[in-house]
């Protein structure tokens, strides 16, 4: 599925798919991703290391209270694959790993019960990352890709998750 952010705009398109796709029973998500050439932006110094979001769910129906996603952010000719947490309203990230563009990864986010697995296969190498929370995963829903921070997208931005 190709998800375009529009210039000006913070949320994806494929309203119907992300509506049909809302809710979550599964402790694990698994998308390849390719981020290509209109994944590259430029923002005021102080704002491009904001994390845009990918993919991930809610635990409950507050993903700001419970939740962990994917991240990510341009920077210096990579894309910055970061964790993302909420955990019980406080938000946490770390940087997973820096990705090419044009390049297809398989991420892999799972609820172990007390901590998120965050991995990235390249094909030939996997990056894990763990994070530990509080909350124990029972349903929730989907979260798709957004852009931002307080800054909308630049221009058209568009990923593939398949």
């Amino acid at each position: 599925m190709k998800f375009i952010i529009k210039k000006g705009t913070h949320y994806s398109n494929e309203t119907v798919f992300k509506l049909k796709n809302f809710f979550n029973t599964n402790n694990t998500l698994q998308y390849q991703v390719v981020f290509d050439d209109s994944c590259v932006y430029e923002l005021p110094k102080e704002d491009q290391g904001d994390i845009n979001k990918l993919f991930g769910f809610s635990i409950g129906f507050n993903h700001h209270k419970n939740s962990a996603r994917f991240g990510w952010s341009y920077q210096d000719g990579k894309i910055d694959l970061h964790a993302y947490i909420y955990d019980n309203g406080v938000r946490k990230s770390k940087l997973i790993d820096k990705l090419n563009l044009n390049s297809s990864y398989l991420l892999t986010l799972t609820d172990l019960g007390e901590e998120w697995k965050f991995s990235v296969d390249d094909g030939s190498n996997t990056v894990e990352v763990k994070m530990s929370k509080l909350h124990d995963f029972e349903w929730g829903y989907k979260l798709w890709p957004y852009f931002g921070g307080n800054n909308p997208a630049p221009h058209d931005i568009s990923i593939d998750l398949i």
